[in-house]
């Protein structure tokens, strides 16, 4: 039923339906059944490589009328079979922003891209120029209106996609990992703005997302599949974290993380605290978490430091000293994006750079690879000041991975990046290792655009890995992965920093901060706010400060007493440290 009491009826029909790319050994998905209603608002998870992107381009008409591959069964749109439909007939029905935002931007204008597809609905001018200012002012975009897409960060690109799906005021809208590079208050934001489109009860959205969070309170229906496509789980929020949770977690789908905290809180000595049902949203978190504390709990110590500070406890590695750097070719075209930037970080450490989109989060990254040089100030590694054409300091993997990828293979990708001095027997036995160890031994022989966005990412993580560079620069480096390739990613960089490589993320995840990070640089306005040991920055106001939002468990964690057992955690490895209390006889 919609909002008006109406039944709802579905637009959106799988029946057995498998897809299958020109050089790929295997159907995904394969038969994959399900559908959608109008006005529903469905999550759709699933592990990387499932199929849940090929879904998405098969109910867009795509494939195989744009892109190549084998279809088996029916896709229906609206009861008619979306293979006999023309692509302009499905277009006018659906609208879809793809994984990689760069894929669908065309114009040289902000308001020329929103107003693309209305002119080419033939609409009246003024309701053209109502849509598309409505839609730059609901993404936050008038001020960038008459910008050029490209000249944008990767967040603000992301939020230009969407402006342009959410103006045709579609039947169907298929979002494709539509938050993957905004930051926490901007992926808010954009499921306020879904709330509000017109006509929105009647719009059937198909949302693929990992930041499971911060979508629960906007979804009213999660379906889920396991490795081949094949639906796994279909109901409501509650009903398919709880009824299907061991399946879930055996094929690495992303969690809430209240689900994540009960599943971890679960194994400890504290398990008959915990609520019979894991709690899906915010204050179910902290609920469970002050239960637990009521109850005795008792936080061992972990035998090492959580935090680190290798910004002054070691000798620094990477200086960056007053960096400014401005973008544009004449003095009053120019634009300041990094200014007075100035912090260390130490050998072996994992430093995360964060900040809300714009801050100058990837133009910073950016200078300290040595693609672009500082107008002011400058940045030494291991005392060598970098220059912007000289010999590359680090192994940096972009923010998108199709940007460094020049081979027509996966395993030729490898093979050229890695070190041209090692042995050629060694070599290709390291790239068969890498190619095991990130999944893609199925994929060794397809060229890497034909990848799902994770195996990309993983992809890309590996050319760097495999090049044996002693510092690692990676922006976003979970992007598009589920969690169990998140956890391989992540477990492999702790083990770099083991052996002592310095790693440098940036990234809008900061529970992974939480998680894994030695230190914290904060930016803001192109500007270094705050830097320091992670638990003192989240402890701090500087998150908020910087427009940003704690993670779940922090924020849950410090809605507790400050006398709570609890009150001090900030990730989940902390967890697995509780304990009830020894008796004392």
């Amino acid at each position: 039923m919609n909002e008006r009491g109406e039944p709802r009826t579905e637009v959106i029909e799988c029946d057995g339906v498998s897809i299958r790319f020109p050089r790929a050994t295997m159907w995904r998905p394969e038969a994959s059944s399900w559908s959608i209603a109008a006005g529903s608002r469905t999550l759709v998870l699933g592990p990387s490589g499932c199929g849940k992107s090929t879904l998405a381009l098969a109910v867009a008409g795509l494939i195989p009328r744009v892109l190549p591959g084998q279809v088996r069964g029916t896709v229906q749109l609206r009861r008619r079979d979306i293979a006999t439909l023309d692509q302009t007939e499905v277009s006018q029905d659906v609208s879809i922003v793809f994984q990689d935002p760069d894929a669908q931007l065309f114009t040289e204008t902000v308001l020329d891209e929103v107003c693309f597809a209305l002119e080419n609905r033939l609409l009246p001018v003024p309701q053209i120029e109502d849509r598309a200012q409505w839609a730059l002012a609901a993404l936050g975009l008038t001020e960038h209106s008459h910008k050029n897409p490209r000249h944008l960060s990767g967040g603000l690109r992301q939020r230009v996609a969407i402006a342009c799906a959410v103006a045709t005021n579609p039947r169907v809208l298929v979002l494709d990992e539509p938050t993957a590079n905004l930051d926490p208050v901007a992926r808010a934001e954009l499921y306020r703005v879904l709330e509000r489109m017109p006509g929105a009860d009647d719009i059937a959205v198909m949302l693929i997302e990992h930041n499971v969070d911060d979508v629960l309170d906007y979804v009213d229906r999660v379906i889920a599949f396991d490795g081949t496509g094949a639906l796994l789980a279909d109901g409501s929020v509650d009903e398919v974290f709880t009824q299907h949770l061991p399946r879930l977690l055996a094929e690495d789908v992303w969690l809430p993380t209240g689900v994540r905290a009960h599943t971890r809180l679960a194994e400890t000595s504290m398990s008959s605290a915990l609520p019979k049902r894991a709690p899906t949203r915010h204050s179910g978190l902290t609920a469970m978490l002050r239960a637990v504390g009521d109850a005795g709990a008792t936080l061992a110590p972990s035998g090492e430091a959580d935090d680190h500070d290798g910004d002054s406890a070691h000798q620094p590695l990477i200086e960056v000293r007053n960096v400014t750097v401005h973008r544009g070719g004449r003095r009053r075209d120019r634009k300041t994006v990094l200014r007075d930037v100035d912090f260390r970080v130490a050998k072996g450490e994992l430093a995360a750079i964060v900040g809300v989109n714009g801050a100058g989060k990837s133009t910073l990254l950016h200078t300290l690879a040595g693609i672009l040089e500082p107008s002011e100030g400058d940045v030494r590694v291991a005392g060598r000041r970098v220059r912007r054409r000289g010999r590359a300091p680090m192994g940096l993997v972009f923010q998108n991975p199709e940007h460094q990828f020049i081979e027509v293979t996966v395993r030729e990708e490898l093979r050229g990046a890695a070190d041209p001095d090692m042995n050629p027997d060694e070599r290709d036995a390291r790239i068969d290792q890498m190619l095991t160890s990130f999944g893609l031994e199925d994929a060794a022989d397809r060229h890497p655009s034909m990848l799902s966005g994770g195996q990309k990412r993983r992809l890309s993580v590996g050319t760097a890995l495999i090049g044996g560079h002693r510092i690692i620069a990676f922006d976003e480096p979970t992007f598009g992965q589920d969690a169990g390739s998140a956890a391989e990613i992540m477990g492999l960089l702790d083990q770099l920093r083991s052996d002592g490589v310095t790693i440098l993320i940036v990234t809008h995840d900061l529970q992974l901060v939480a998680e894994h990070a030695d230190t914290m640089i904060v930016m803001r306005d192109g500007t270094v706010a705050a830097r320091g040991a992670v638990g003192d920055i989240i402890r701090s106001s500087a998150i908020e400060e910087a427009g940003l939002r704690l993670p779940p468990l922090c924020a849950a964690a410090r809605e507790l007493d400050t006398d709570h057992v609890l009150s001090g955690v900030t990730s989940m490895r902390q967890l697995e440290r509780i304990s009830a209390p020894t008796e004392v006889s």
